[in-house]
């Protein structure tokens, strides 16, 4: 615990049953109001004598904070005003324009205040931003602009604002609690995560984010009540996300902008409803992770079954989390709607087994602090109360083929072998020796870039939940192969055979690897025992042999070498 902000028992109790209501959600974000000061000072004392608009902007948000006791700096709802101060603090150098930013908050605050006021606001890209209001065209496109509040009224170098361009507002005051969040287009820092913010919307797009939020709220207050109080009480700002085939249904929260998030429009109501909850549950727990210690530094990457690359404990911490509002939300989902039924029982009975697992890492990590620990036992307690819930046998097999098909293609796609023991098995091959050598092969964890995307084989497998034709709607998933759809309709045989073929084209391929594994699930031969245990070893060998070996056969050959080694990840 640090300084005044101290966090009960009940609150910290609460959070860790990844829970927490209105009242916890304001005390979090007034530790965020002191962090977002602190960052403030000192910014202020590395800023040089030049940065004069940073210092103007400081000394108007003083003059607010007397004559409006509680309006400076309103964290809340000048959302990335929490991301600005914190990138310039990890810069060595920023740049006056870049520092001036503070000059465009302070009048943001003025303004939410009324409170009269002159100040110099830098001009970027001949525009300037005020946080949370708008956006503005000046003359000349570069230097400073002299932005003026008379009551409440806004004038930019004596003139009404040119161009200008407002931050949208949504509303969702149907059901109680009441929701009001902006849809924030303009902002300099609102893509803090660097996924890719949107330009302008245009009164289409708007309106159909205004209708998917109506839509997730009402289904959220009225099946999903435990959230609600939490996200209507921190939630400030949606970001508008550019989407395309390589990130379907992207979400981000950064624990430098609390109360905002960012995505890309939602395909219905219900995926807007599930991002609310995954990404709340990041928000609280990051405002909490500014308070209390949970995990020492730790050097090691660990596997989270919901990236496609290696995680921090921290990272996988908070996935955990995030995951654990996720499976909740699917786990009420079954009892709500019929029509989607099949599809939350899969999703509950495929995470709520992902995130016990990943509970048992982050518990044998021994990384936590005493406090991580108590945090941890809280989220456990949750899920082993999910466990006497019972799922469809079908449910629980989809579940489990999604969980082995990540699990592999990760592997593939992360972990890296050592070149001696690889060449000496692929040595032996080529000899046409009978058996493979009893040689280990240590691997180590090498970091793939992040990718956003739905992979097919899980976009075909949520068609089958659905009850969708997979060869019907084939062109639904135009990235899946022939191979992927063999596989969806049940022919294991035929898809085996399209996944060697395959992966004699492109051998790197991480996919390709584990649908083959996932092919000879059935098999309980010495191929699939390999290839389930150590795909990554069977790429590695099949690239070294040079000569695009028939990859079952050559898994065969490896079983005894592979299944007894001491390869293995962290």
């Amino acid at each position: 615990m640090t300084g005044m902000h101290v966090v009960s028992g009940a609150d910290f109790a609460a959070l860790a049953a990844g829970r927490g209501d209105a009242g916890v959600v304001d005390r979090l974000r007034a530790g965020q109001y002191s962090k977002n000061l602190l960052l403030l000072r000192e910014l202020l004392d590395r800023a040089p004598e030049s940065a004069t608009a940073l210092r103007a902007g400081y000394a108007l948000l003083v003059r607010v904070q007397e004559e409006a006791p509680g309006e400076a700096l309103p964290a809340p709802r000048l959302r990335h005003v929490s991301a600005w101060p914190a990138q310039p603090v990890r810069t060595h150098q920023p740049g006056d324009t870049e520092l001036g930013h503070l000059a465009g908050v302070a009048a943001a605050a003025a303004l939410a205040a009324t409170v009269d006021f002159e100040i110099g606001v830098p001009v970027r890209v001949g525009e300037i931003v005020l946080p949370g209001v708008g956006r503005a065209r000046v003359a000349g496109g570069g230097g400073v602009a002299t932005v003026r509040g008379s009551g409440g009224v806004l004038t930019i170098d004596g003139e009404a604002p040119n161009g200008w361009r407002p931050v949208y507002r949504l509303t969702a005051d149907a059901s109680a609690p009441p929701l009001a969040v902006d849809l924030d287009d303009v902002d300099w820092y609102r893509d803090c995560h660097g996924m890719g913010a949107t330009d302008r919307l245009d009164a289409g797009q708007v309106a159909g984010w205004q209708k998917s939020l109506e839509e997730s709220w009402a289904l959220l207050t009225r099946d999903h009540p435990e959230y609600v109080g939490a996200i209507a009480a921190g939630l400030t700002t949606l970001v508008p996300l550019r989407t395309d085939l390589t990130n379907r249904g992207v979400t981000a929260t950064s624990v430098d902008a609390f109360g905002a998030m960012a995505l890309s429009a939602p395909a219905d109501a219900m995926a807007l409803a599930v991002g609310l909850v995954h990404e709340f549950q990041h928000a609280k727990l990051g405002a909490l992770m500014d308070l209390v210690v949970l995990h020492e530094s730790d050097e090691h990457r660990y596997y989270a079954p919901w990236r496609d690359d290696p995680r921090p404990l921290g990272g996988l911490l908070h996935g955990a989390y995030a995951f654990l509002g996720v499976t909740d939300f699917w786990r009420v989902r079954r009892h709500h709607d019929d029509e989607h039924r099949g599809y939350a029982e899969f999703e509950f009975a495929r995470w709520r087994e992902r995130v016990s697992r990943v509970i048992e890492v982050l518990a044998g990590s021994g990384r936590l602090t005493d406090d991580g620990i108590t945090f941890l036992a809280g989220m456990r307690t949750t899920v082993d109360g999910w466990w006497d819930e019972p799922v469809s046998p079908e449910a629980a097999s989809l579940a489990r083929q999604a969980a082995d098909d990540h699990r592999l293609s990760w592997r593939v796609r992360n972990l890296r072998c050592d070149p001696v023991p690889v060449r000496t098995l692929a040595d032996a091959w080529l000899a046409g020796a009978v058996a493979a050598p009893a040689v280990t092969v240590p691997v180590h964890t090498q970091a793939s870039p992040r990718v956003f995307r739905r992979p097919a084989r899980l976009h075909l497998i949520a068609m089958r939940v659905t009850g969708a034709d997979t060869e019907t709607h084939a062109g639904a998933v135009p990235e899946a192969s022939d191979a992927d759809l063999a596989y969806a309709a049940g022919d294991l045989a035929e898809a085996a055979s399209r996944y060697r073929g395959l992966i004699a084209a492109d051998p790197e391929h991480a996919e390709h690897w584990a649908g083959l594994a996932l092919s000879l699930h059935d098999d309980p031969g010495p191929a699939g025992q390999a290839l389930r245990a150590a795909p990554e070893v069977v790429a590695a060998v099949y690239g070294a042999a040079g000569d695009r070996p028939d990859p079952v056969a050559l898994a065969a050959w490896l079983a005894p070498a592979v299944t007894g080694s001491a390869a293995r990840s962290r």
